[in-house]
């Protein structure tokens, strides 16, 4: 297993990043196109970091101190101080790499970001397994899978709830499961209302909250 002072956590802030393209990559190859940001936004985002316009978006990379410059995991993560809230928008390590720790060890590193902002919790969409299923029965698996990972590193499902992704305007909806990981002791009404402040519409109540 990979510990933690083996990896290395850096900020992507410029498309000339030499790292740029590995993260991309990685990113390219582990969400579905309907799941990804418009080509754009990128641009945008780094170029508002570099100008100092944008404050509250981090892409970070991963990489084993053994081979610096080789990203073997990225994290997209934003801060929503109105919530008192991180989402942690897209979360993936290389897929050849898999298996070893790097996750692991990355999601904490996170986790330690999301409490230096002084955060109450970091949420973060998952695919819901009966939807993936329509796909095939591999990716229904992965996706229980990645939750099965998600709770074994602390975080709980938010229930009760109808959540639809929607990731820019003419782009497909799908509906997904909330997670969270929260740094203070917090209800389901808590931590729906402050994952309302960041989905808004996106987001209803069905039922009965729980969050377990």
């Amino acid at each position: 297993m990979l510990l933690p002072d083996e990896l290395r956590i850096d900020e992507i802030t410029s498309t000339r990043d030499p790292r740029w393209p590995q993260w991309k990559s990685i990113y390219e190859s582990s969400f579905a196109p309907f799941e990804r940001l418009p080509d754009e936004t990128y641009d945008v985002v780094l170029n508002g970091r570099a100008r100092g316009e944008i404050t509250n978006v981090w892409l970070f990379a991963a990489e084993s101190v053994e081979e610096p410059g080789v990203v073997t995991g990225i994290a997209d993560v934003v801060w929503h101080p109105q919530a008192r809230a991180v989402l942690l928008r897209y979360f993936a390590t290389k897929e050849s790499l898999r298996g070893r720790g790097i996750g692991q060890s990355f999601y904490a590193a996170i986790l330690a970001q999301c409490k230096h902002l002084c955060a109450d919790l970091m949420v973060f969409e998952v695919e819901k397994p009966e939807i993936m299923a329509e796909r095939s029965e591999a990716e229904s698996e992965l996706a229980r899978r990645r939750i099965r990972w998600y709770l074994r590193q602390g975080a709980k499902q938010l229930g009760g709830i109808h959540y639809d992704l929607v990731i820019a305007p003419g782009k497909a909806l799908m509906e997904m499961h909330l997670m969270a990981h929260t740094f203070i002791e917090m209800t389901a009404r808590e931590v729906f209302d402050a994952a309302k402040m960041i989905f808004g519409d996106a987001l209803e109540q069905t039922e009965e909250l729980t969050f377990e």
